[in-house]
């Protein structure tokens, strides 16, 4: 299958959008931007004429869109994460497709090393939360030192009051939500 229909079939698949239909709705010339910018991405030899005639239009409609693409995805989240998702896609069925050991080597040498990434960047997390954590229960571990310290003072039951007020008042705004 040409890449040109591939294309087209994942963002009708992904969009319900036909980026063949007769349209001048926003919507649509943002999917057929994003449908110039891969088809250029994923074959940058091809002409305009020929990505211009897979949709019936015209080369300098494709020029349009190829330049407008960035302006596009800047204030379109949605565009963006399907872009990445079409291209994770098909790059996915071009390693299933393969049978160059050494394209397979190289795949599997990448996934692992984005594992590598991941996990790097889960322990980061993890060490974030547990000293976050620590933090928090400090707090409440120096007010029951302080209380303990003055206790069976005036100073004691103020703070008393005070820490029950600020419970109060949290309980209520957390209710509220």
């Amino acid at each position: 299958m040409e890449i040109t229909e591939r294309l087209k079939e994942i963002i009708l698949a992904e969009t319900n959008v036909n980026i063949e239909a007769v349209t001048r709705e926003r919507n649509t010339i943002e999917l057929r931007a994003l449908y110039y910018n891969l088809i250029k991405h994923f074959e940058p030899k091809i002409t305009l004429s020929n990505i211009a005639e897979s949709v019936n239009k015209n080369h300098a409609t494709v020029i349009n869109g190829l330049n407008n693409y960035d302006i596009y995805e800047r204030f379109n989240n949605d565009l963006r994460d399907l872009r990445k998702l079409i291209i994770k896609q098909m790059e996915s069925e071009k390693i299933q497709a393969t049978t160059d050991r050494n394209i397979l080597k190289l795949a599997i040498e990448q996934k692992d090393i984005k594992i590598l990434q991941l996990e790097l960047e889960l322990e980061i997390v993890k060490n974030k939360l547990s000293s976050f954590t620590k933090s928090e229960y400090n707090i409440i571990n120096k007010l029951n030192e302080l209380l303990i310290d003055i206790k069976d003072t005036e100073l004691h039951d103020v703070m008393i009051i005070r820490l029950q007020a600020m419970y109060d008042m949290n309980i209520k705004v957390m209710k509220q939500k």
